[in-house]
């Protein structure tokens, strides 16, 4: 599972690419999707064209010429930014082309960093190098962080300090061992309970529903549009979200959760319908 996972997280032509110092051909698009002014040039012809419609029908119902001075400046203020924009991509993407990468080892720990997400107490998984330094990474380049904890050899461009690659180094069973560990400890669970939870499940004695992890949301302030976990669905059945730290699921793998209906007792039995308890998750391959 973790093996197929890493083959499409990790493009292997990356890493034997950045071994040599080099950049892979998917890398180099990367910067230049990342880099484009495309975007920009489009705005400024929008805008160009917009402003110069106003002024046509401002001229038209006699605006005076301090006014059309003013939409003038407003049209010569946003061409610079955009032309600032536009010259600051360009000029990022030759830099980081020209640079070599270098390598450090180092792991993928889950925990959180004081200090990197201002005002979050989320956790989440952060690559951290021997010397326990958090490796920082662009929020325009790069790759996502969402692997299995344990250790890698992590590849970023030598001036910029961005991250690009990692590459696995310990074998396959730690990391799924390690990400199993990782998800147990945040849905509260320990490895011997799931194992007695497979064997009750295969006796029939609990059920197991499997498929994709999702979350469902439920907004608190239709204003502020705030909103909270609310429930957790896995495959097909949904249950209660009970404070689990959600951030340890690595979205692309598949799920099985082994659970049980609790039936509601007394007066209410006939009320409310039975509501799946979770007991334990696991990671049982790609989507």
């Amino acid at each position: 599972m973790i093996e197929a996972f890493f083959k499409k997280q990790i493009p292997a032509e990356s890493i034997s690419a950045n071994r040599m110092g080099e950049w892979s051909k998917d890398q180099q698009q990367q910067v230049y999707v990342n880099t484009t002014a495309r975007t920009w040039v489009i705005g400024s012809v929008f805008l160009c064209g917009l402003i110069a419609l106003f002024y046509v029908i401002l001229k038209a119902f006699g605006a005076s010429s301090a006014n059309l001075l003013v939409l003038v400046a407003l049209l010569g203020a946003a061409l610079l930014f955009a032309g600032m924009r536009i010259l600051g991509l360009t000029l990022l993407r030759r830099r980081m082309l020209a640079d070599s990468f270098s390598s450090c080892d180092g792991r993928i720990v889950y925990q959180q960093i004081i200090g990197l997400n201002e005002g979050s107490l989320a956790k989440a998984y952060h690559p951290v190098d021997d010397n326990g330094k958090i490796i920082k990474n662009s929020p325009l380049f790069g790759m996502s962080w969402n692997l299995p904890p344990g250790r890698y050899r992590f590849y970023h461009l030598s001036k910029a300090a961005m991250l690009f690659s990692a590459e696995p180094l310990s074998g396959y069973g730690e990391y799924e061992l390690s990400l199993l560990e990782t998800i147990a400890e945040c849905f509260h669970f320990t490895l011997t309970e799931l194992e007695n939870y497979r064997s009750l499940a295969q006796a029939g004695r609990i059920l197991v529903t499997e498929g994709e992890y999702k979350e469902i949301y439920l907004t608190v302030d239709s204003d502020s549009h705030d909103h909270e976990l609310f429930e957790i669905q896995i495959g097909a059945v949904t249950f209660d979200y009970h404070a689990q730290d959600t951030g340890c699921i690595l979205r692309e793998l598949k799920y099985r959760a082994y659970y049980q209906v609790e039936e509601s007792g007394g007066i209410l039995k006939n009320v409310l319908k039975s509501q799946p308890k979770l007991l334990a998750l696991e990671p049982v391959g790609l989507l």
